[in-house]
């Protein structure tokens, strides 16, 4: 059984396209994509899934709370707002 699985995980791994998420930033993927985040360092990272969507999603956050700035470009920064987002994409 676990022969199986790792052939089919590494068959996705070979035909699936890597989306990296950077710090500050959240996306959403479906099917065969493949979210990763690298260099995480002192960041939070969260991963969602929606089961019935089949759509997952990944959030790389470096500072707690909101952005101070409601307009402000890299908002996604902040956990409360990038969680905000995940959800908002999936």
């Amino acid at each position: 059984m676990l022969t199986i699985f790792k052939k089919r995980i590494m068959s996705m791994l070979n035909e699936s396209e890597y989306i990296d998420v950077d710090t500050g930033k959240v996306k959403v993927a479906a099917e065969a994509g493949i979210l990763r985040s690298l260099a995480i360092g002192s960041c939070v990272v969260i991963v969602a899934f929606d089961h019935n969507k089949k759509i997952g999603g990944l959030a790389h956050m470096m500072l707690p709370g909101r952005s101070p700035k409601a307009k402000d470009k890299a908002k996604t920064k902040y956990v409360e707002d990038a969680i905000d987002e995940l959800f908002e994409k999936l």
